[in-house]
Protein backbone atom coordinates (compact mmCIF):
# COMPACT_ATOMS: atom_id res chain seq x y z
CA UNK A 1 0.00 0.00 0.00
CA UNK A 2 1.46 3.21 -1.33
CA UNK A 3 0.79 6.84 -1.49
CA UNK A 4 -0.36 8.23 -4.86
CA UNK A 5 1.07 10.95 -5.88
CA UNK A 6 -1.18 13.07 -7.67
CA UNK A 7 -1.10 14.64 -11.02
CA UNK A 8 -2.74 18.01 -11.99
CA UNK A 9 -4.13 18.47 -15.26
CA UNK A 10 -0.70 20.22 -16.30
CA UNK A 11 1.61 18.29 -14.24
CA UNK A 12 1.85 20.68 -11.32
CA UNK A 13 1.61 19.12 -7.98
CA UNK A 14 1.62 21.00 -4.61
CA UNK A 15 1.60 18.10 -2.02
CA UNK A 16 5.22 17.26 -1.70
CA UNK A 17 4.83 14.46 -3.14
CA UNK A 18 2.94 12.82 -0.18
CA UNK A 19 -0.34 11.84 -1.83
CA UNK A 20 -2.53 14.22 0.28
CA UNK A 21 -5.31 16.36 -1.66
CA UNK A 22 -7.47 18.85 0.10
CA UNK A 23 -11.32 17.80 1.27
CA UNK A 24 -13.75 20.37 0.56
CA UNK A 25 -13.43 21.01 4.48
CA UNK A 26 -10.10 21.86 3.71
CA UNK A 27 -8.48 19.48 5.29
CA UNK A 28 -5.26 16.72 3.86
CA UNK A 29 -6.87 14.27 2.90
CA UNK A 30 -4.28 10.76 1.95
CA UNK A 31 -4.72 8.87 -0.93
CA UNK A 32 -3.43 5.16 -0.22
CA UNK A 33 -3.52 2.77 -3.19
CA UNK A 34 -3.54 -0.90 -2.78
CA UNK A 35 -1.34 -1.19 -5.65
CA UNK A 36 -1.48 -5.48 -5.19
CA UNK A 37 -5.06 -4.77 -6.35
CA UNK A 38 -4.11 -2.69 -8.76
CA UNK A 39 -1.96 -5.16 -10.32
CA UNK A 40 -3.95 -7.84 -9.65
CA UNK A 41 -6.35 -5.77 -11.89
CA UNK A 42 -3.95 -5.17 -14.93
CA UNK A 43 -3.39 -8.87 -14.89
CA UNK A 44 -6.45 -9.59 -15.63
CA UNK A 45 -7.39 -7.28 -17.98
CA UNK A 46 -5.23 -8.98 -20.31
CA UNK A 47 -7.14 -12.21 -20.12
CA UNK A 48 -11.25 -10.97 -19.28
CA UNK A 49 -13.33 -10.11 -22.46
CA UNK A 50 -12.37 -7.11 -24.36
CA UNK A 51 -15.75 -5.41 -23.08
CA UNK A 52 -14.76 -6.03 -19.72
CA UNK A 53 -11.18 -4.55 -19.29
CA UNK A 54 -12.35 -0.95 -18.51
CA UNK A 55 -14.86 -2.20 -15.68
CA UNK A 56 -11.83 -4.23 -14.54
CA UNK A 57 -9.44 -1.98 -13.83
CA UNK A 58 -11.51 0.65 -12.78
CA UNK A 59 -12.98 -1.53 -10.14
CA UNK A 60 -9.75 -2.98 -9.41
CA UNK A 61 -7.68 0.23 -9.26
CA UNK A 62 -8.79 2.94 -7.24
CA UNK A 63 -6.00 5.68 -7.22
CA UNK A 64 -8.03 8.73 -6.25
CA UNK A 65 -10.23 6.94 -3.63
CA UNK A 66 -13.94 5.73 -4.14
CA UNK A 67 -14.77 6.15 -8.53
CA UNK A 68 -18.55 6.16 -7.46
CA UNK A 69 -18.88 9.60 -7.05
CA UNK A 70 -17.10 10.58 -10.91
CA UNK A 71 -18.78 7.32 -12.24
CA UNK A 72 -22.31 8.04 -11.14
CA UNK A 73 -22.08 12.02 -11.67
CA UNK A 74 -24.93 11.65 -14.03
CA UNK A 75 -27.19 10.39 -11.96
CA UNK A 76 -29.87 12.89 -10.00
CA UNK A 77 -29.50 13.14 -6.02
CA UNK A 78 -32.92 12.72 -5.26
CA UNK A 79 -32.57 9.68 -7.98
CA UNK A 80 -29.53 8.17 -5.63
CA UNK A 81 -27.27 9.80 -7.50
CA UNK A 82 -24.51 11.84 -5.47
CA UNK A 83 -23.92 14.72 -3.61
CA UNK A 84 -23.07 17.93 -5.76
CA UNK A 85 -20.01 18.25 -3.12
CA UNK A 86 -19.05 14.85 -3.33
CA UNK A 87 -18.43 15.49 -7.02
CA UNK A 88 -16.16 18.37 -6.63
CA UNK A 89 -14.43 16.46 -3.53
CA UNK A 90 -13.79 13.21 -5.92
CA UNK A 91 -12.78 15.44 -8.72
CA UNK A 92 -10.08 17.46 -6.67
CA UNK A 93 -8.70 14.52 -4.89
CA UNK A 94 -7.52 13.43 -8.52
CA UNK A 95 -6.43 16.48 -9.94
CA UNK A 96 -9.38 16.77 -11.95
CA UNK A 97 -9.25 20.83 -12.47
CA UNK A 98 -5.93 21.97 -14.66
CA UNK A 99 -7.47 25.47 -13.92
CA UNK A 100 -10.08 27.57 -11.95
CA UNK A 101 -11.85 27.83 -15.30
CA UNK A 102 -12.04 24.20 -16.03
CA UNK A 103 -13.31 24.13 -12.96
CA UNK A 104 -15.88 27.07 -13.18
CA UNK A 105 -16.79 25.66 -17.14
CA UNK A 106 -17.07 21.64 -15.76
CA UNK A 107 -19.04 22.91 -12.60
CA UNK A 108 -21.51 25.02 -14.22
CA UNK A 109 -22.86 22.89 -16.18
CA UNK A 110 -23.13 19.99 -14.12
CA UNK A 111 -26.24 20.52 -12.42
CA UNK A 112 -28.41 21.19 -16.22
CA UNK A 113 -26.70 17.85 -17.37
CA UNK A 114 -27.15 15.68 -14.62
CA UNK A 115 -30.68 12.79 -15.85
CA UNK A 116 -29.64 13.97 -19.14
CA UNK A 117 -27.80 12.31 -22.11
CA UNK A 118 -25.36 15.37 -21.85
CA UNK A 119 -21.67 14.72 -21.50
CA UNK A 120 -21.24 18.80 -21.69
CA UNK A 121 -19.14 19.18 -18.43
CA UNK A 122 -16.81 16.25 -19.55
CA UNK A 123 -16.62 18.28 -22.72
CA UNK A 124 -15.92 21.50 -21.07
CA UNK A 125 -12.91 20.15 -18.93
CA UNK A 126 -11.65 18.15 -22.17
CA UNK A 127 -11.47 21.82 -23.81
CA UNK A 128 -9.41 23.42 -21.16
CA UNK A 129 -7.60 20.76 -19.94
CA UNK A 130 -6.64 18.88 -23.09
CA UNK A 131 -3.85 16.48 -23.01
CA UNK A 132 -4.17 17.04 -19.01
CA UNK A 133 -7.10 14.26 -19.55
CA UNK A 134 -6.56 12.71 -22.59
CA UNK A 135 -8.56 14.89 -24.37
CA UNK A 136 -6.45 15.28 -28.02
CA UNK A 137 -6.93 15.49 -30.40
CA UNK A 138 -10.32 16.31 -29.48
CA UNK A 139 -12.55 15.47 -26.47
CA UNK A 140 -15.18 13.67 -27.72
CA UNK A 141 -14.64 10.25 -25.05
CA UNK A 142 -13.84 11.83 -21.79
CA UNK A 143 -16.99 11.15 -20.05
CA UNK A 144 -16.22 9.43 -16.04
CA UNK A 145 -14.95 6.10 -16.91
CA UNK A 146 -12.95 7.43 -19.07
CA UNK A 147 -11.14 9.75 -16.86
CA UNK A 148 -10.69 7.08 -14.21
CA UNK A 149 -9.14 4.95 -17.10
CA UNK A 150 -6.93 8.23 -17.61
CA UNK A 151 -5.98 8.34 -14.39
CA UNK A 152 -5.08 5.02 -13.55
CA UNK A 153 -2.71 5.09 -16.42
CA UNK A 154 -0.42 7.94 -15.33
CA UNK A 155 -0.60 6.27 -11.64
CA UNK A 156 0.23 2.89 -12.39
CA UNK A 157 3.41 4.22 -14.75
CA UNK A 158 3.79 7.11 -12.06
CA UNK A 159 4.11 4.13 -9.74
CA UNK A 160 6.87 1.92 -11.98
CA UNK A 161 7.77 -1.69 -11.59
CA UNK A 162 4.89 -4.32 -12.73
CA UNK A 163 2.28 -1.87 -12.11
CA UNK A 164 3.62 0.28 -15.20
CA UNK A 165 4.79 -2.51 -16.92
CA UNK A 166 1.48 -3.92 -16.91
CA UNK A 167 -0.42 -0.41 -17.75
CA UNK A 168 1.63 -0.33 -21.35
CA UNK A 169 0.11 -3.65 -22.18
CA UNK A 170 -3.38 -2.55 -21.64
CA UNK A 171 -5.63 -1.65 -24.20
CA UNK A 172 -9.01 -0.67 -23.90
CA UNK A 173 -12.32 -0.42 -26.57
CA UNK A 174 -14.18 3.14 -26.68
CA UNK A 175 -17.58 3.92 -28.23
CA UNK A 176 -17.99 4.53 -31.39
CA UNK A 177 -18.20 8.67 -30.94
CA UNK A 178 -18.28 10.97 -34.00
CA UNK A 179 -16.74 14.25 -33.78
CA UNK A 180 -19.87 15.71 -32.07
CA UNK A 181 -20.04 12.83 -29.40
CA UNK A 182 -23.03 11.34 -30.79
CA UNK A 183 -22.80 7.65 -31.03
CA UNK A 184 -25.11 5.14 -32.59
CA UNK A 185 -27.77 3.46 -30.33
CA UNK A 186 -26.62 -0.51 -31.09
CA UNK A 187 -29.13 -3.42 -30.58
CA UNK A 188 -28.66 -5.45 -27.50
CA UNK A 189 -28.71 -9.08 -27.33
CA UNK A 190 -27.50 -12.25 -24.99
CA UNK A 191 -25.58 -13.65 -27.06
CA UNK A 192 -21.79 -14.23 -27.83
CA UNK A 193 -19.78 -11.32 -29.14
CA UNK A 194 -16.58 -10.65 -29.94
CA UNK A 195 -14.45 -7.46 -30.02
CA UNK A 196 -13.78 -5.95 -33.68
CA UNK A 197 -10.93 -3.62 -34.93
CA UNK A 198 -12.59 -2.24 -38.01
CA UNK A 199 -16.33 -1.04 -39.21
CA UNK A 200 -19.14 -0.29 -41.68
CA UNK A 201 -21.27 2.07 -40.21
CA UNK A 202 -24.19 3.19 -42.20
CA UNK A 203 -24.97 6.27 -40.96
CA UNK A 204 -27.89 8.28 -42.99
CA UNK A 205 -27.27 7.17 -46.31
CA UNK A 206 -23.92 6.91 -46.38
CA UNK A 207 -21.91 4.40 -45.46
CA UNK A 208 -18.40 4.48 -43.55
CA UNK A 209 -15.40 2.52 -42.88
CA UNK A 210 -12.00 2.54 -40.53
CA UNK A 211 -11.19 1.09 -37.67
CA UNK A 212 -13.04 1.00 -34.34
CA UNK A 213 -11.88 3.78 -31.28
CA UNK A 214 -9.54 2.12 -28.83
CA UNK A 215 -7.27 3.70 -26.31
CA UNK A 216 -3.35 2.39 -24.93
CA UNK A 217 -2.39 3.61 -21.28
CA UNK A 218 0.47 5.13 -20.81
CA UNK A 219 2.38 7.75 -19.08
CA UNK A 220 0.23 10.76 -20.74
CA UNK A 221 -3.24 8.88 -19.53
CA UNK A 222 -5.11 7.36 -22.22
CA UNK A 223 -3.90 7.56 -26.19
CA UNK A 224 -6.82 7.05 -28.92
CA UNK A 225 -6.23 5.30 -32.31
CA UNK A 226 -8.79 4.00 -34.73
CA UNK A 227 -6.52 3.62 -37.76
CA UNK A 228 -5.77 6.40 -40.04
CA UNK A 229 -8.61 8.97 -39.57
CA UNK A 230 -11.05 9.12 -36.60
CA UNK A 231 -14.28 7.58 -36.57
CA UNK A 232 -16.47 7.13 -38.46
CA UNK A 233 -13.08 6.72 -41.30
CA UNK A 234 -13.70 7.38 -44.62
CA UNK A 235 -16.98 7.23 -46.68
CA UNK A 236 -16.96 3.14 -48.21
CA UNK A 237 -17.18 2.95 -51.53
CA UNK A 238 -16.67 1.25 -55.07
CA UNK A 239 -13.18 1.77 -54.72
CA UNK A 240 -12.27 1.80 -51.02
CA UNK A 241 -9.82 -0.50 -49.94
CA UNK A 242 -11.29 -2.98 -47.08
CA UNK A 243 -9.24 -5.09 -44.86
CA UNK A 244 -9.23 -8.66 -44.96
CA UNK A 245 -9.96 -8.92 -41.50
CA UNK A 246 -13.25 -9.28 -39.27
CA UNK A 247 -15.91 -6.03 -39.67
CA UNK A 248 -18.50 -5.11 -37.61
CA UNK A 249 -21.43 -3.70 -39.03
CA UNK A 250 -22.11 -0.83 -37.09
CA UNK A 251 -25.98 0.27 -38.30
CA UNK A 252 -28.62 2.13 -35.81
CA UNK A 253 -30.92 -0.15 -33.90
CA UNK A 254 -34.26 0.99 -35.04
CA UNK A 255 -32.73 1.61 -39.29
CA UNK A 256 -34.42 -0.71 -41.55
CA UNK A 257 -32.47 -3.56 -41.52
CA UNK A 258 -32.25 -3.86 -45.55
CA UNK A 259 -29.66 -1.02 -45.35
CA UNK A 260 -27.61 -3.73 -43.38
CA UNK A 261 -27.47 -6.16 -46.33
CA UNK A 262 -26.23 -2.88 -48.71
CA UNK A 263 -23.38 -2.45 -46.28
CA UNK A 264 -22.31 -6.46 -46.57
CA UNK A 265 -22.91 -6.39 -50.49
CA UNK A 266 -20.46 -3.32 -50.73
CA UNK A 267 -17.94 -5.21 -48.22
CA UNK A 268 -18.07 -8.60 -49.89
CA UNK A 269 -17.58 -6.58 -53.60
CA UNK A 270 -14.43 -4.73 -52.71
CA UNK A 271 -12.78 -7.82 -50.55
CA UNK A 272 -14.21 -11.50 -50.62
CA UNK A 273 -12.26 -12.16 -48.15
CA UNK A 274 -13.57 -9.49 -45.30
CA UNK A 275 -16.60 -11.07 -43.31
CA UNK A 276 -18.97 -8.96 -41.92
CA UNK A 277 -20.67 -9.29 -38.11
CA UNK A 278 -23.58 -7.31 -36.95
CA UNK A 279 -22.43 -4.85 -34.53
CA UNK A 280 -24.18 -4.80 -30.96
CA UNK A 281 -24.10 -3.05 -28.30
CA UNK A 282 -21.17 -4.01 -25.87
CA UNK A 283 -21.71 -4.38 -21.87
CA UNK A 284 -19.15 -2.65 -19.13
CA UNK A 285 -18.10 0.64 -18.06
CA UNK A 286 -17.37 1.93 -21.90
CA UNK A 287 -19.47 0.63 -23.71
CA UNK A 288 -18.05 -0.04 -27.32
CA UNK A 289 -19.21 -1.83 -30.62
CA UNK A 290 -18.85 -5.35 -30.10
CA UNK A 291 -19.44 -7.71 -33.06
CA UNK A 292 -22.18 -10.39 -32.74
CA UNK A 293 -20.64 -13.92 -33.36
CA UNK A 294 -22.17 -15.09 -36.52
CA UNK A 295 -20.88 -14.17 -39.97
CA UNK A 296 -23.27 -12.16 -42.35
CA UNK A 297 -23.23 -12.90 -45.85
CA UNK A 298 -25.72 -11.33 -48.60
CA UNK A 299 -27.57 -14.09 -50.83
CA UNK A 300 -24.98 -14.57 -53.82
CA UNK A 301 -22.86 -16.54 -51.40
CA UNK A 302 -24.00 -20.31 -51.08
CA UNK A 303 -24.52 -21.30 -46.89
CA UNK A 304 -27.67 -23.22 -45.75
CA UNK A 305 -28.93 -20.85 -43.18
CA UNK A 306 -30.88 -18.16 -44.91
CA UNK A 307 -32.81 -15.22 -43.03
CA UNK A 308 -35.58 -12.60 -44.90
CA UNK A 309 -35.00 -9.03 -44.43
CA UNK A 310 -37.94 -7.59 -45.18
CA UNK A 311 -38.31 -3.74 -45.55
CA UNK A 312 -40.45 -3.91 -42.52
CA UNK A 313 -37.66 -5.42 -40.28
CA UNK A 314 -35.14 -2.96 -38.14
CA UNK A 315 -31.66 -3.85 -37.28
CA UNK A 316 -32.72 -4.25 -33.57
CA UNK A 317 -35.45 -6.72 -35.01
CA UNK A 318 -32.93 -8.77 -37.61
CA UNK A 319 -30.62 -9.14 -33.89
CA UNK A 320 -32.49 -11.21 -32.56
CA UNK A 321 -33.92 -12.89 -35.79
CA UNK A 322 -30.24 -13.58 -36.23
CA UNK A 323 -30.18 -15.16 -32.39
CA UNK A 324 -33.26 -17.17 -33.14
CA UNK A 325 -31.79 -19.07 -36.25
CA UNK A 326 -28.25 -19.62 -35.33
CA UNK A 327 -29.82 -21.38 -32.04
CA UNK A 328 -32.34 -23.03 -33.85
CA UNK A 329 -29.86 -24.21 -37.00
CA UNK A 330 -26.75 -23.98 -35.22
CA UNK A 331 -23.00 -24.37 -36.66
CA UNK A 332 -20.33 -23.01 -38.14
CA UNK A 333 -21.54 -21.52 -41.52
CA UNK A 334 -22.73 -18.29 -41.89
CA UNK A 335 -26.07 -16.86 -42.38
CA UNK A 336 -27.10 -15.37 -45.38
CA UNK A 337 -29.24 -11.94 -45.52
CA UNK A 338 -32.12 -12.75 -48.23
CA UNK A 339 -34.14 -9.71 -49.30
CA UNK A 340 -37.97 -10.26 -49.68
CA UNK A 341 -39.47 -10.70 -52.22
CA UNK A 342 -40.35 -7.00 -53.56
CA UNK A 343 -38.12 -5.62 -51.06
CA UNK A 344 -35.70 -2.57 -52.39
Amino acid sequence: MLALALVACKGKRDDGGHGSAKGSDGSAAAIVVDWAACESALEDAAVVPFADVATKLITGCKVCGEWAPILDWNRRQEDGGPRRQAIIDAMSRCGAFCDSTAKTYFMGTLDAARGTPSQKPWVELGKECKQGVSALPDPRFVSGPYFALDRIARAAVAHGGKAARLAAQVEVPLPALTLSGVGVELPKVDALARAMRYHVSVLGDQLFYGGLPRAKLGADGLTVSSGAKPYPGDQLTESTAVASADIAIVAPKAMRATRVIDAIELVERRNRDAKAFLAIAGAGTLPAPHGLAIQLVSSLVATPRRLVINDAMTVEELAAAIVQLADAKPGPGAIALVRAKGGT
